[in-house]
């Protein structure tokens, strides 16, 4: 394939933009995802000059620069995983292959379409290349870091809800193990011959928590079981 020119400007974020001659921008950068110990097993590839990682697959607008192979031009974004693309460059140029690309271009009626098989295997190419320089960069390490300190905020917020919703449902499992308790002293006691016991406090929104679904099969099967789905 054609030679291009590369040249490359780091961005705050952790991404960098990378100019191809005759083509336009690429802005790869690590994956924005909630675990940061996947940072590094995906890139976000993002066609034109931009850091936004929210814009989609089916971003309706071009960004700026954005990538154009035989007058395609390239919408929105893709993901790559990081072991694709290094079995790609593995492999001898005859026996590459481009699936694990997926991008998408604008129709003349406004339309989002895949683009085709000649497009997808050069933006393969294009990629592989420029996520092999982005993973092999000296600065690979404060990359990573800023990408990390970017995503700090949203991340932090992400995690305070996800740890509300654990803290709620610890809660309502230990009301309904109280629960639970009470029956075991219940039994028991009809067990031991006792005529008047007490039944156990249920649950003031018992019929709300009977929708509420579980973590374990074990849980699954106790709410299943304990708060039967009317028919």
């Amino acid at each position: 394939m054609k030679t291009r020119t590369v040249s490359s400007a780091v961005r705050e974020t952790g991404q960098v933009a990378y100019s191809v001659s005759d083509v336009g921008t690429f802005t790869l950068g690590y994956h924005p995802g909630r675990h940061p110990e996947e940072d590094s097993h995906h890139l976000v590839v993002l066609f034109g000059d931009e850091t936004n990682t929210e814009i989609c697959r089916d971003w309706r607008r071009p960004l700026l620069d954005s990538p154009t192979f035989f007058g395609i031009r390239l919408i929105g974004r893709c993901t790559v995983e990081v072991d694709d693309v290094l079995a790609y460059l593995s492999r001898p140029p005859e026996r590459r292959s481009s699936w694990w690309v997926a991008a998408q271009r604008q129709t003349a009626d406004g339309a989002m379409a895949d683009v085709p098989d000649g497009t997808r295997r050069h933006l393969a190419h294009t990629i592989a290349h420029l996520a092999e320089d982005f993973l092999d960069r000296p600065d690979a390490a404060e990359l990573l870091q800023a990408h990390r300190r970017h995503h700090g905020p949203s991340r932090t917020a992400a995690a305070q809800e996800r740890l509300a919703g654990i803290e709620e449902e610890i809660a309502t499992w230990t009301v309904l193990a109280q629960r639970e308790r009470g029956l075991v002293v219940q039994h028991q006691a009809w067990t031991d011959g006792q005529r008047h016991v007490p039944d156990p406090a249920a649950p003031a929104d018992i019929e709300r928590r009977r929708r509420w679904g579980a973590l374990t099969h074990a849980g699954a099967h106790y709410l299943a079981s304990t708060f039967p789905q009317p028919r």
